[in-house]
């Protein structure tokens, strides 16, 4: 499947039940305030070959922080997730990337 072939989203175009596609340097002023609170962030993970090929780039999902902050840490898996091969209630940890946002990063 070549570039012109795949699926583009627009942004904050619906993908699902709670989902909805975000360009990659925004988030939700509502994440904000959850983050805030110091017990969860919403971090990115990769995604899928195929997810991939229908142009979702990653998957932001809630992770419940355990040991350091919003940015860098470590923590469990909040969200069951639809377009990666991570399980509900495994643990992660996760690093700021290049746009400020917490990335999942693999040991």
């Amino acid at each position: 499947m070549n570039r012109k072939e795949r699926r583009k989203f627009k942004s904050f175009q619906k993908l699902g039940d709670n989902m909805v596609a975000l360009p990659k340097d925004t988030g939700l002023a509502t994440d904000k305030v959850v983050m805030e609170e110091g017990k969860y962030t919403k971090v990115r993970f990769p995604v899928t070959p195929d997810a991939k090929a229908r142009g979702i780039g990653f998957e932001r999902m809630w992770v419940r922080i355990f040991s350091g902050d919003t940015l860098n840490g470590w923590g469990v898996l909040d969200n069951q997730p639809n377009f990666s091969d991570f399980n509900l209630g495994q643990v992660v940890n996760y690093g700021e990337d290049e746009d400020g946002f917490p990335q999942y990063k693999s040991n």
